[in-house]
């Protein structure tokens, strides 16, 4: 009998042990680990016709900033008007528009990995806009190409390009469709479209109105879109549309915006050409302000260019183009909007883009 109750003593222990290893599994179950920042690459575009493009780095374990990181590494110039930057997997793509390339470096080195043209047969630039990543590959929408070019992320060569109705200034993917942002252009007109494409494809499935002149976009987890609409300048005012997951644009607010940033389900917003030089935050659900100014220690900003948020922390980084003529600045706020340091791009103009290195 001693035995029995032994042996079922045993038997329940080993029950138990399963089940309580099984809800930890799941309620444990591991995340994927954001490493610590280490230090910043600060893209500044530069002045036009001039090749200057900088890539700088702060490095957080000194304080100091090298404004010419990259020649320094490379050896040569960026190229002229870098636009944008994105770090994806390894590697940095940088988007250079006037020089027609994309420059791919090493993220852990800055050492540039290829050059890859985005030329027409003439050998004019199709002026590639941003470098957005989706499914192993990078999409380059090109303002004077009228196209989306796809970069495969191991050859490193473009793989792919959808012809477009008009100039493309940005993308954003959801549901493995990608939506196009179709600006226009001073010389031929303003679009005030987004073309709805299968990413694998480049199918148009859906176009969607939403004003004159559309800007960069964001995107959350549900679909919605969110694009600055920037008119006409004195013919057609300005606004912030949000549009669904099925294309209807469900919401505009009034008022001039341009680059934005999500963190903590609320979207920072950087104004376009009012004058004012803060952050606004809104709430992406209804679109309710719900701070008419993130920074709360009185720093100002002269004409703030770009916006990034750690995620590790929330420390919100904004540019300052300054003037457009002489060297930027960048402000560390820390998540309370109080400033944490800042420093100047020194020989960078129009700094417009802050990546993270880990």
């Amino acid at each position: 009998m001693k035995t029995v109750r032994k042996n079922l003593h045993r038997l329940y222990v080993l029950f138990l042990s399963v089940v309580m290893l099984y809800s930890c599994s799941k309620e444990d179950a591991p995340q994927p680990v954001v490493k610590p920042t280490t230090g910043l690459y600060v893209l500044c575009e530069g002045t036009p016709d001039a090749n200057n493009s900088k890539l700088g780095f702060y490095d957080f374990s000194t304080g100091t900033y090298s404004g010419d990181f990259y020649s320094t590494t490379n050896q040569t110039v960026l190229g002229s008007i870098a636009n944008n930057a994105v770090i994806y997997g390894a590697k940095i793509y940088i988007a250079v528009d006037n020089s027609g390339i994309v420059n791919v470096l090493n993220a852990g080195d800055g050492k540039l990995i290829k050059s890859i043209s985005f030329k027409d047969e003439s050998g004019a630039s199709k002026g590639p806009r941003r470098t957005v990543p989706f499914n192993g590959k990078i999409y380059v929408p090109t303002i004077w190409g009228k196209s989306l070019e796809v970069i495969d992320t191991s050859s490193l060569e473009v793989t792919q390009s959808f012809s477009l109705r008009s100039s493309a200034e940005d993308v954003a993917f959801y549901n493995d469709q990608a939506f196009v942002v179709l600006q226009g252009n001073y010389k031929s007109g303003y679009d005030s479209t987004i073309a709805v494409l299968n990413a694998a494809t480049g199918t148009e499935v859906k176009k969607i109105n939403v004003g004159v002149n559309p800007g960069r976009v964001c995107i959350d987890n549900q679909g919605n879109l969110f694009i600055p609409v920037i008119g006409d300048y004195d013919k057609v005012q300005p606004f912030l549309a949000k549009v669904d997951a099925n294309g209807t644009l469900v919401k505009k607010v009034d008022g001039s915006f341009d680059k934005m940033a999500f963190y903590n389900n609320q979207l920072y917003i950087l104004s376009g050409y009012n004058g004012f030089t803060g952050v606004r935050i809104y709430d992406p659900q209804t679109m309710n302000l719900i701070q008419d100014n993130f920074i709360k220690d009185g720093t100002t900003i002269k004409i703030p260019y770009g916006i990034s948020i750690d995620e590790l922390n929330g420390d919100v980084y904004v540019t300052d183009a300054i003037d457009y003529t002489e060297s930027g600045k960048v402000f560390a706020f820390d998540k309370s909007g109080k400033l944490r340091f800042s420093f100047t791009t020194t020989g960078g103009i129009g700094p417009n883009t802050v990546l993270f290195k880990r």
